[in-house]
């Protein structure tokens, strides 16, 4: 087994059990009456993060490892299960609002978004030679947590719901177009 392999695995397990806190919470997040459809775009975008993560994940294939490359690759899906714990709590069936637990976590929540934005831009900075768009998709969702954990405006925060979606719409694109050899 190829270091490689042996920390796929552990990247795979914990994007498995982010995926799976997520989809846990789906059915009582679309319940008629307590859905909040700003909770319900940040559950789908994140969702859609982790399979793009995850595809391109094989990019690391050649990465020379040491322990920062290792903790940069494992921290942010690590981050990423975190932001899906805050979104969808273990006993999603006993939120009774979606709109309010959204608002009584969002600090915590983007909190952990801005710490995910650093960590993955550090990533892929350090282990690829990513360009411009890349850099930009960071920097605009680095503002978007930003200004989510300082706001609790609901009509700014329908706004920055907006963003991720377009953002991971831009970064399927860019990793649909790259080549994995």
């Amino acid at each position: 087994m190829t270091l490689f392999e042996y920390i796929a695995i552990a990247f795979s397990m914990v994007i498995s059990f982010t995926v799976l806190r997520a989809l846990s919470g789906v059915p009582h997040a679309v319940q008629t009456g307590k859905r909040y459809w700003v909770h319900l775009a940040w559950l789908a975008s994140t969702l859609a993060t982790v399979l793009l993560r995850f595809w391109a994940f094989w990019w690391n294939h050649g990465v020379e490892w040491n322990f920062i490359t290792f903790a940069l690759v494992l921290v942010p899906p690590g981050l990423l299960y975190v932001f899906v714990s805050l979104l969808v709590p273990e006993d999603s069936s006993a939120v009774a609002s979606w709109e309010e637990h959204f608002f009584k976590v969002r600090f915590r929540l983007f909190v952990t978004a801005v710490a995910w934005d650093i960590t993955a831009f550090m990533g892929v900075t350090l282990t690829f030679d990513v360009g411009t768009p890349s850099n930009l998709i960071f920097g605009a969702l680095f503002v978007t947590h930003s200004v989510g954990a300082l706001s609790s405006d609901p009509k700014l925060h329908a706004v920055l719901a907006a963003v991720p979606p377009v953002m991971v719409a831009i970064s399927g694109l860019t990793v649909l177009f790259q080549p994995m050899q």
